[in-house]
């Protein structure tokens, strides 16, 4: 497993690096950790993702991402809203229900199904 530098998980935060190497060891599989990577200085992570699709910045995103921002998902059917106004829609399923930018059709996010 890789993980990153500041890599933290279960509760409150409280496994880090060297709890994972234990349970790695004791699980069979072998711990790495990858350090940082920055991009003109800002450390590259999925928060600062998220902000820079938040900020409809989606051309930051894509520097951090090294390819353009998309979604998947299952397209689903909806009021046929887009339809009556001639403009295309996808009502397209997400995994968590909550896009990490709001309204994407303001924000140039690339959907694909």
């Amino acid at each position: 497993m890789l993980i990153g530098d500041d890599f933290r998980f279960g509760s409150e935060r409280g496994g880090d690096f060297g709890l994972m190497q234990q349970i790695g060891a004791q699980q069979g599989f072998e711990v790495q950790a990858m350090h940082s990577v920055l991009h003109d200085g800002v450390r590259i992570s999925s928060t600062a993702v998220r902000a820079a699709l938040a900020e409809g910045r989606m051309d930051v995103a894509r520097s951090y991402l090294g390819r353009p921002y998309s979604i998947s998902g299952r397209v689903e059917h909806g009021d046929g809203l887009g339809k009556r106004i001639g403009f295309p829609t996808a009502n397209i399923q997400l995994k968590h229900n909550r896009p990490p930018c709001p309204g994407f059709s303001w924000c140039g996010c690339r959907a694909t199904a």
